[in-house]
C-alpha cells in the first residue's frame, strides 16, 4: 500500500559555534613600569625576588664551603704604647749666662747745644760717616770749608783721601745775606747742580744743596738753612 500526499516543508536552522575568547596578552616590561601594582606585575616581581633570594643563599653556602667554615672575624691589632723620652737637662756651661752685650752708644744730637747762636746750619747729607746726618753750625761771619783743620772752621776728611781741597770754599754772612764762593778748588763747587765760577760769590737764600768735590771720589753734600734774624736775636737775649 502506498502513501501519497504532500508533507509540510521543514525549516532547518544551522547555528555557527561561538568564537573562543582570545587570551589576554602578558604584561610587558614597559607596562609594569607604568602600572607596577597590577596583579600580573606583582606576581612577576615576587617570582623574580624569590629566584634572586635563592641564588644568594646558594652563593653564600658555596662561599662558606670554599673558605672551610664560617667567615673569619676581623682581627684587632694591638696599639703600641707611646714612650716619652726625657728631655736632657742643659749643661752647666749652657745654663750659665754669658757676658751682657754692651749697650749701644747714643747717637750724637743732630744739632749741638751752643753758647753762641749760629747764623746758619749746614746739614751733612753725604760725606764722612761720622758727620753724615749731623748739622754743623755756621758761627763766624766768614766760615771756610775744606780739609785743613787749622785753617778751616768746618773741616771734612781730615788726613783722609777725598776730592776736597784744603781750602775749598768760603761761606760769608754780609749785611743779612749769605754768599758762597769757590776758592779755585781742584774738583769745584756746585749749588743745585750748577757749577760756581771760581772766585765769584753766589748768594744763598736757604734750602740750597751745596756739593763740594765728589766728581771722582769722596765728596760732601750739604743742605743750607739760615737762621731767621728774629730767632738769632731771641737766642742772644
Amino acid at each position: 500500500m502506498g502513501f501519497t500526499g504532500e508533507s509540510a516543508p521543514v525549516e532547518i536552522v544551522l547555528e555557527a559555534p561561538a568564537p573562543a575568547p582570545e587570551p589576554e596578552p602578558a604584561p610587558s616590561v614597559g607596562g609594569c613600569f607604568s602600572a607596577p601594582f597590577a596583579p600580573e606585575c606583582a606576581q612577576a616581581s615576587a617570582a623574580v625576588g624569590a629566584v634572586l633570594g635563592f641564588a644568594a643563599v646558594l652563593g653564600g653556602a658555596y662561599y662558606i664551603h670554599q673558605r672551610g667554615g664560617t667567615p673569619p672575624s676581623p682581627v684587632t691589632l694591638p696599639v703600641p704604647a707611646l714612650r716619652m723620652r726625657p728631655k736632657p737637662a742643659p749643661s752647666a756651661e749652657a745654663a750659665a749666662p754669658g757676658p751682657a752685650a754692651p749697650a749701644p752708644e747714643a747717637a750724637p744730637p743732630a744739632r749741638p747745644e751752643l753758647d753762641t747762636p749760629p747764623l746758619a746750619w749746614l746739614k751733612v747729607v753725604r760725606g764722612p760717616a761720622e758727620l753724615t746726618g749731623r748739622e754743623l753750625p755756621m758761627i763766624e761771619a766768614i766760615t771756610r770749608l775744606g780739609t785743613h783743620a787749622e785753617d778751616c772752621e768746618i773741616a771734612f776728611y781730615v788726613g783722609e783721601r777725598s776730592t776736597l781741597s784744603k781750602h775749598h770754599a768760603t761761606l760769608q754772612h754780609y749785611r743779612g745775606a749769605f754768599f758762597l764762593t769757590d776758592q779755585r778748588s781742584r774738583s769745584g763747587t756746585r749749588v743745585g747742580g750748577q757749577a760756581l765760577i771760581p772766585g765769584r760769590p753766589l748768594r744763598l737764600t736757604g734750602g740750597e744743596r751745596i756739593t763740594l768735590g765728589g766728581a771722582d771720589g769722596p765728596g760732601v753734600e750739604l743742605a743750607f738753612e739760615p737762621v731767621p734774624p728774629e730767632t738769632a736775636a731771641e737766642d742772644q737775649a
